[in-house]
């Protein structure tokens, strides 16, 4: 299996909170933009990449947490 390089990533920098979070993060993402105006940046480069978002085709799991991640990941993700 090879290892992805940065480039693959390229297409998440056009992903956004308040388009394509989840539920709860479009709900919170006012608020949490007024408090922490960086957070987006955090949530594209680590909450993002443990999920299934990594995949440009966007289906019913597209949000779920990608399976096989180590558990100290999963546990970063339900904090983030």
């Amino acid at each position: 299996m090879a290892i992805a390089t940065q480039d693959e990533f390229q297409h998440l920098k056009r992903l956004e909170l308040a388009e394509h979070g989840d539920s709860l993060e479009r709900f919170y993402w006012p608020s949490v933009a007024a408090a922490i105006p960086t957070y987006e940046s955090f949530w594209r480069s680590f909450i993002v990449l443990l999920t299934n978002r990594v995949s440009a085709v966007a289906t019913d799991e597209w949000i779920r947490v990608r399976p096989g991640i180590p558990k100290e990941y999963e546990r970063l993700l339900m904090v983030g």
